[in-house]
């Protein structure tokens, strides 16, 4: 019946009328997207274990097929984006560093290109995403993730028969797993690495295929579940949380244990701090590790995988970085530092495309209330605390639901402030 409502539950404000027909496909495509970028690996994976011929020219092809997928989907309804244009405005001026980097080394490379479109796609699809969709496209993420991690866990041979992951990374990326397990190299940990023990298997990877990305994703997907929470059902958040708890115990990420930690008391702190403060959270993040954890005196030979090691590294690049580096970037000097996010940035865009990047990332998504500043700060803390450890961030396996969230939050931020403004000018009196 049109007007009744859920006992319990509020009424939501309508903001735009659909008709009925097609009503489904039309708001699902960006939440479709956003999964095959998450899981295109692991089809590919499936398939190459077939007998499918699998390169990397064959990755990129399907990575490039999932982008125009979305760029067409967002140029069709391009009206009914509100503000898109410091999305474009923040994507023209990584591209302009990016090409006066790649000029002043003599080396072509779009890579950081690709890494920054897939930000504004993502966010302009969340734009046009509905709430139930997202909600829809986490539970399916996570579903999938489960039933890979079960397999993993329990039938870790069939799961390898299946995907067979180490094989498909020499194929697609070159790199070349030790030991011949068959899971991806980076699984397979020493025996002094950091392990909650409870399983007696290799790093869970699930259907990411790789540790590191899963680990990411039980940080997005706590960012996510935090924002959502007053949206959830309980068997929602049930799944969600499990999903969470199995990754941090499988995957004995640290830094994942230490953020969702973070999460579960920002939950209660970031909707009490203002909006736009989230712009100091990595200014304080870098400062905390230059402070607290690096050892100006320590050397590289002594540093491990570990905390101190990775801050190590980057602390040591970035102050060894010359003034060249950051004026105008230094393409060679990423090869020596896979493992810090900040000197990718500042080598790729010069100082000036990385201070580009933390701003928007920052402020992109308007604090209006709790949901949003969960995420605002909950985001600006992942990203700050990821690149101090690595560049993997930006893959589309987390670019896809992390921005995808940002950008149906952004949109949502506008609406409400349409609305408020609408609103207000409604209640002033007019002249007679």
């Amino acid at each position: 019946m049109v007007g009744k409502t859920i006992i319990g539950q509020k009424e939501k404000p309508k903001i735009a009328v659909v008709k009925k027909s097609g009503k489904k496909a039309r708001f699902f495509a960006p939440a479709s997207i956003m999964i095959m970028g998450t899981f295109y690996n692991a089809f590919l994976a499936f398939m190459a274990a077939r007998g499918f011929p699998v390169n990397e020219t064959v990755v990129s092809i399907t990575e490039l097929l999932v982008v125009s997928m979305g760029a067409a989907y967002i140029f069709i309804h391009q009206k009914e984006l509100k503000k898109p244009l410091i999305h474009y405005a923040f994507f023209m001026a990584t591209v302009v560093f990016c090409f006066i980097v790649m000029a002043a080394n003599g080396i072509f490379l779009v890579k950081f290109i690709r890494d920054m479109l897939l930000i504004v796609l993502f966010i302009l699809l969340g734009s046009l995403c509905k709430e139930e969709d997202l909600i829809k496209a986490f539970k399916i993420i996570s579903i999938m993730v489960l039933i890979g991690a079960l397999l993993e866990i329990r039938f870790t041979q069939r799961f390898i028969q299946l995907f067979e992951p180490a094989l498909y990374y020499e194929k697609t990326r070159g790199m070349v797993a030790q030991g011949g397990y068959g899971l991806f190299g980076g699984a397979m940990a020493d025996a002094n690495r950091f392990s909650f023990g409870v399983f007696n298997i290799p790093r869970l990877c699930s259907l990411f295929l790789e540790q590191v990305s899963l680990a990411n994703f039980s940080m997005v997907l706590a960012i996510f579940t935090a924002s959502f929470w007053s949206r959830l059902v309980k068997r929602d958040r049930i799944l969600f949380l499990f999903t969470i708890i199995l990754i941090i115990l499988g995957n004995n990420t640290r830094t994942g244990s230490t953020f969702v930690v973070l999460m579960l008391a920002g939950f209660w702190v970031f909707p009490m701090l203002p909006d736009k403060v989230q712009v100091l959270v990595m200014p304080l993040v870098i400062l905390f590790a230059r402070m607290f954890i690096f050892d100006p005196y320590s050397k590289p030979e002594h540093w491990g995988d570990d905390l101190e090691g990775r801050v190590g590294l980057t602390m040591s690049f970035l102050s060894n970085l010359d003034i060249q580096s950051y004026l105008i970037g230094n393409m060679r000097a990423v090869s020596q530092s896979q493992d810090s996010g900040y000197v990718y940035l500042v080598c790729f865009s010069t100082i000036f495309g990385a201070i580009i990047y933390w701003l928007y990332t920052s402020l992109v998504v308007p604090g209006i209330d709790k949901q949003n500043k969960r995420f605002t700060y909950g985001s600006s803390l992942f990203i700050a605390i990821n690149l101090m450890i690595g560049a993997a961030i930006f893959t589309i396996k987390v670019s896809a639901p992390l921005w995808l969230v940002g950008g149906f939050l952004y949109q949502r931020a506008c609406l409400m402030r349409e609305q408020k403004r609408k609103t207000y000018v409604s209640a002033i009196p007019k002249k007679s």
